[in-house]
């Protein structure tokens, strides 16, 4: 007897040819491969190449009650990559919908669909000569700039929270219904917002604002000597965003995630945890002096502007931070100086040229230049593929120094209770909030480190929830699992069965169907 699914499969291949639909596994296995070390069941892989064949298979899905799963590029690094929150889903793999279907070279700005990355769109502006840019993430050139979008990220420019900066967003509702959300300031309520980290239907386009290329641009580093100067970093980054000195995301970042950055695991540390005061000592250079908390950020404007934000920033700091700013000029020569043969020799130069070259990237990635440095370091102490294990876990708070303070104080003990150093990154996404990214890495084929691992995820995010903390974004371990307050949780399930009656978009995804 025919079941279902394969009645789905058969009907879709009739429609479509069977180069973009497969059901054999040793096709589709390496799409399971992940840094969370668990493990995921497909009943198979389609391929839409069209809005219109999206409708299509929402569908089919429906006539036969098949759960689709939709992943933009598959690179949720950290949270899942393409693993569905449940087992027995069809994985709808849009990367081939990879167009820039519209460019406003005047109000700055593209419609794009979900499988075009941050490298597509960087060199598509570039063969533009647009004067504009892109805000990019530190997730690579093969990152979607939906998908990020969709699960909530940020970047580095004043266009950076992502969720504030997409509308027009196109998409199939599980009930099969097509739905443009359109432009803003308009009439009624502006739904775009409802598909950010949501499964309510599969997205086939949205628009995306661009960077308007400043006159002058300037990046800057703060570092403070101890963690005791954390709680006066944060107040002073959040002063200076709400005073409109800074319009760019602040990333502040321990020791230990900055020689993340920079250098590769020191051998000595195999069998020995690394604490942010080794990470501090390995990592410090006059050029760019290494603090156990650094924030980075960019200024954009005008020269004017430019002077005066530096001004605002070296007064905010004064007394208990050193900042150092690097337009493109300033970091080349530095860079040139510190490979220079009798400089790069010494110890002094060779660490210099490492931190520079390190640093250029993020940089660059304030000026809307994707770069594949940030991924190619995730490895950190188990780089090879069948090793390399990674959760992130990232609470948001409020963006008081000494919130800010006492969340860190409680991580770095679990990770440190659990067996795990803990790189950390707190990111003011907006002048209210900060974004708290902790990297847990370990040896995914070893079980017990990858228990232990897993421990220290749902450990952390049970005290953070006894004090208040939530996160901003969530991984598949704990995904169904979430729970909403105020009466969300009754009026996201109520949209869920409006919008897709049948529960077959992304079952379970944000704790919704």
């Amino acid at each position: 007897m025919t079941t279902a699914i394969e009645t789905f499969f058969d009907d879709l291949i009739k429609e479509w040819g069977s180069d973009r639909v497969t059901r054999d596994p040793s096709v589709w296995a390496p799409l399971l491969t992940n840094t969370l070390g668990v493990h995921r069941t497909l009943t198979g892989v389609v391929y839409p190449e069209s809005a219109e064949d999206v409708c299509q298979v929402v569908k089919m899905a429906r006539q036969h009650k098949v759960p689709l799963y939709p992943i933009s590029c598959g690179q949720n690094v950290g949270y899942g990559q393409r693993l569905p929150v449940r087992d027995g889903s069809v994985l709808v793999d849009l990367g081939r919908m990879n167009k820039i279907k519209e460019f406003d070279s005047i109000q700055g700005s593209v419609v794009v669909e979900p499988g075009v990355t941050q490298g597509q769109l960087y060199q598509f502006l570039e063969d533009q000569k647009a004067k504009f840019w892109l805000d990019a993430t530190g997730a690579g050139l093969r990152a979607s700039i939906i998908g990020n979008s969709l699960e909530g990220g940020f970047g580095h420019t004043p266009k950076g929270d992502h969720r504030r900066f997409w509308t027009d967003v196109a998409l199939v509702l599980g009930n099969g219904q097509v739905l443009k959300t359109g432009t803003f300031p308009g009439l009624g309520p502006d739904l775009a917002g409802l598909f950010v980290q949501s499964n309510f239907g599969i997205i086939t386009s949205a628009r995306v604002e661009l960077m308007p290329k400043p006159e002058r641009f300037v990046s800057f580093i703060v570092s403070v000597k101890g963690d005791e100067q954390l709680g006066s970093l944060v107040d002073a980054m959040r002063q200076l965003r709400q005073a409109g000195h800074l319009q760019s995301l602040v990333h502040i970042a321990n020791a230990l995630r900055s020689l993340m950055t920079c250098l590769p695991f020191p051998g000595t540390y195999k069998n020995s945890l690394i604490k942010n005061e080794d990470a501090k000592r390995l990592m410090s250079v006059p050029f760019l002096p290494v603090g156990l908390w650094t924030a980075a950020g960019g200024i954009y404007g005008n020269q004017a502007q430019v002077r005066a934000a530096k001004m605002a920033i070296r007064k905010q700091v004064a007394g208990f931070g050193r900042v150092n700013f690097f337009s493109d000029l300033t970091l080349s020569l530095l860079l040139h100086l510190s490979a220079a043969p009798l400089i790069k020799i010494t110890r002094f130069g060779k660490r210099a040229n490492e931190s520079l070259k390190a640093f250029q990237p993020i940089h660059q990635l304030m000026q809307g230049v994707p770069s594949p440095e940030a991924m190619d370091n995730i490895g950190w102490r188990h780089a090879e593929p069948d090793k390399m294990g990674l959760l992130w876990c990232a609470p948001t708070i409020s963006s008081e120094g000494n919130k800010a303070r006492e969340a860190i104080q409680l991580a770095e003990k679990i990770f440190y209770e659990h067996g795990f150093e803990m790189p950390a990154t707190l990111t003011l996404v907006r002048p209210e909030r900060l974004v708290c990214v902790l990297s847990i890495h370990f040896d995914k084929s070893d079980p017990a480190e990858r228990e232990r691992a897993h421990t220290l995820y749902h450990t952390l995010n049970h005290r953070f929830a006894e004090m208040g903390i939530y996160p901003y974004r969530t991984s598949i371990l704990t995904m169904e699992k979430m729970q909403y307050e105020g009466g969300k949780q009754e009026v996201l399930a109520a949209l869920k069965k409006i919008f897709d009656p049948d529960g077959l978009i992304s079952p379970g995804r944000y704790g919704m169907g």
